[in-house]
């Protein structure tokens, strides 16, 4: 990550990954930063050098969201959330297949989750798109009182509608 500016005037937040194993890092905050421009800095370009995804975005302007805060930035969050589009309907079954390949043997809560979900294989579940780290700390106020949403780098495709709120109230509630 490199802060350019000329003199004391802030131009952007340049990012670079140093090993193109990492391009999708890249590739989601892209996303992440072009599926919210209200609520998430300006993306000013981004592409490929030398193999190696990089993106140009815009500095944040606000005050940090504090832990002590995180509790009054609720209804902002939740407000955020209303605006996510549940993108479509998949079957659990769908899901379970995924898990095809994989050996669990030595992982008995993992064989307790697949057996309920197994009763469950014909009904849906919503995926929609999230944050993926929705805390406090990527969250800063602006001086209209919105909130900008930073960090886009664990965007995606989420197997739970609300899953964002999930992740924000259990790590409110963490203490360690």
């Amino acid at each position: 990550i490199f802060y350019v500016s000329v003199f004391d005037k802030p131009l952007c937040i340049f990012k670079i990954v140093r090993v193109n194993m990492y391009n999708d890092i890249i590739d989601r905050a892209v996303a992440g930063l072009s599926a919210f421009p209200n609520v998430s800095p300006k993306l000013f370009f981004h592409g490929q050098l030398g193999g190696l995804n990089y993106m140009c975005e815009e500095v944040a302007s606000g005050v940090p969201v504090g832990k002590s805060q995180e509790v009054d930035y609720l209804v902002k969050v939740l407000e955020w959330h209303k605006n996510l589009t549940r993108v479509r309907q998949v079957k659990i079954d769908e899901i379970i297949k995924l898990f095809s390949n994989v050996s669990f043997d030595d992982d008995k809560e993992f064989e307790i989750v697949l057996t309920e979900l197994l009763k469950r294989k014909e009904e849906s579940l919503w995926l929609s798109l999230g944050h993926g780290d929705m805390t406090y700390k990527n969250i800063m106020t602006r001086s209209d009182k919105q909130i900008t949403i930073i960090d886009w780098e664990n965007f995606g495709l989420r197997p739970i509608y609300g899953i964002d709120i999930i992740h924000y109230l259990s790590r409110m509630v963490y203490t360690g």
